[in-house]
């Protein structure tokens, strides 16, 4: 009889439990549908032993785990190499946060962690712990910022001037800002609909 009970060790428990979490970090499910009924429902039917973690574990005790084991797969990644190019690209949202992406670039792998940090810090810090390291900036921000200085000299100083007074203007005033951005929406370039910002 005791061969047609379903059970489950604590170790294939925390086997499981480390899978099944392992879907919400890979895709991006939110956390809360751990707590669904129907998905319950699915997985008595399927696995009658088993309990699935709640949106909690998995958004907590799961998820450092989860972490902790990634940063050991990277740290050894990283000793593994011989060669690492550290490539990085910052931007600001449309909240104005500040984000900066570091990739690591092996010769067959890659890593992406991203972090809000300032970039010439972190290189004298890197550069000085490994000295045959070179850091080196993003071509496109490089481009980014020769634009400002040749939008510094005049004329271009003073049109530029003038169009950030109507930009500030425009974003001060959160009912004209919302009405641009509905314009925007709808502007139509060729014939085709435009998603491009100006704000």
């Amino acid at each position: 009889m005791g061969a047609w009970i379903d059970r489950i060790s604590l170790g294939e428990k925390f086997t499981l439990d480390k899978a099944y979490a392992d879907i919400f970090y890979s895709t991006g499910i939110p956390f809360r549908f751990a707590d669904s009924l129907a998905l319950e429902r699915f997985i008595k039917l399927a696995r009658p032993a088993y309990a699935p973690p709640t949106a909690k574990a998995i958004a907590g005790p799961l998820l450092n785990h989860a972490h902790q084991d990634m940063m050991a797969k990277m740290n050894q990644l990283v000793q593994d190499q011989t060669h690492i190019s550290l490539v990085s690209d910052g931007w600001t949202s449309l909240r104005n946060d500040h984000m900066v992406t570091f990739v690591a670039v092996f010769p067959n792998k890659s890593m992406t962690p991203v972090f809000v940090t300032y970039m010439r810090a972190s290189w004298k810090i890197l550069e000085a712990k490994y000295p045959g390291l070179i850091c080196n900036g993003c071509a496109a921000h490089a481009l980014n910022l020769l634009i400002k200085d040749v939008c510094k000299l005049q004329p271009n100083a003073t049109i530029l001037e003038s169009a950030r007074h109507v930009t500030s203007f425009v974003k001060d005033r959160n009912a004209l800002t919302k009405r641009f951005e509905r314009i925007q929406q709808h502007t139509h370039v060729d014939g085709e609909l435009s998603a491009k910002r100006a704000l």
